[in-house]
């Protein structure tokens, strides 16, 4: 059973998304940040090591939600506001390549996961 952590990372009402590969299908997709939580980690930890920042006090973890995937583990979503003037590259890629920022009313739903669409809808609009 996996258990996910997407970082969820807010800036001046924008959200950080980057494009992945779907393992189901294949195809290009866009989502957030995401990497497994490894024993003895919480989910927030496994977030916060998706971001890079030049200056740690620029990103502060607001909340943590969680669903159930379709795999039967568990999503979190921890929320993180980035200062204005934070500089963000996610850990696994060069943010020029693979990742922008987009708000949420323009996130391509059809490109998430059940859980991620019930979190964009019932939480995310309070942080963003």
């Amino acid at each position: 059973m996996k258990h996910l952590s997407k970082a969820i990372v807010v800036q001046d009402g924008k959200v950080l998304v980057q494009e992945t590969v779907k393992s189901s299908s294949g195809a290009k997709v866009i989502d957030f940040p995401l990497g497994l939580v490894s024993d003895n980690e919480s989910a927030t930890d496994a977030a916060r090591k998706l971001i890079v920042e030049a200056d740690e006090n620029q990103v502060q973890h607001t909340a943590t939600f969680s669903g159930v995937n379709e795999k039967g583990g568990r999503t979190y979503y921890a929320i993180f506001k980035a200062d204005a003037k934070a500089k963000l590259k996610l850990a696994q890629s060069d943010m020029t390549e693979s990742a922008r920022w987009v708000e949420p009313k323009d996130l391509p739903l059809n490109d998430f996961y059940a859980e991620d669409i019930d979190f964009i809808k019932t939480h995310l609009p309070q942080y963003s």
